[in-house]
């Protein structure tokens, strides 16, 4: 995220100041396709999502030797979805706000099958999941943050979150609850 922040405001995540050895801070190679030693999924499915959303937005072509290519980040993403359409943190129940997001990670790989898919199985969850007033909840509490969440993945996908029936309950669409 903090690569995204550099992004906005202009700034080169590539070349983030320097490290002790002197050498540059590359937050994009060091965030996504050349992470540590350790998973990128570290800390959960949040690892490889906003991996690939940074990777993306940096339009940074991965280098044939990294340790990741963007399609590893969507398999890995892909392969995490609950068998009701939900993404989770973690394995176990899913999350509106992690679905959200997740969708909007995929939103540029809808081309493929697989990707399509997935997404399909996504957006059908959180239409169920929007309650009558055009929000949505998160762990039993309804707040601004899921409903933005999924207006980004909705808008990423080339959803009209004002017009597609499939996120209008009661009248009541998601900007209506933001």
């Amino acid at each position: 995220r903090i690569a995204l922040a550099v992004l906005s405001l202009g700034g080169d995540p590539t070349a983030f100041g320097t490290k002790p050895d002197g050498t540059a801070i590359d937050l994009i190679a060091d965030g996504t396709y050349n992470f540590g030693e350790k998973e990128l999924g570290l800390q959960g499915l949040n690892g490889w999502i906003w991996a690939l959303i940074a990777l993306d937005a940096s339009g940074v072509d991965v280098p044939e030797d990294a340790r990741y290519s963007q399609q590893d980040m969507i398999d890995a993403i892909i392969n995490a979805q609950n068998d009701d359409g939900s993404f989770a943190l973690d394995s176990g129940s899913g999350d509106v706000d992690i679905t959200a997001m997740t969708l909007t990670a995929l939103a540029p790989y809808t081309g493929e099958a697989a990707v399509q898919a997935a997404v399909d199985e996504a957006l059908a969850l959180l239409s169920d999941a929007q309650l009558s007033n055009g929000g949505f909840a998160s762990w039993g509490t309804e707040n601004c943050e899921s409903a933005a969440q999924v207006l980004v993945a909705l808008t990423s996908l080339g959803i009209d979150p004002l017009t597609d029936s499939r996120f209008i309950k009661n009248g009541a669409s998601v900007p209506d609850a933001v």
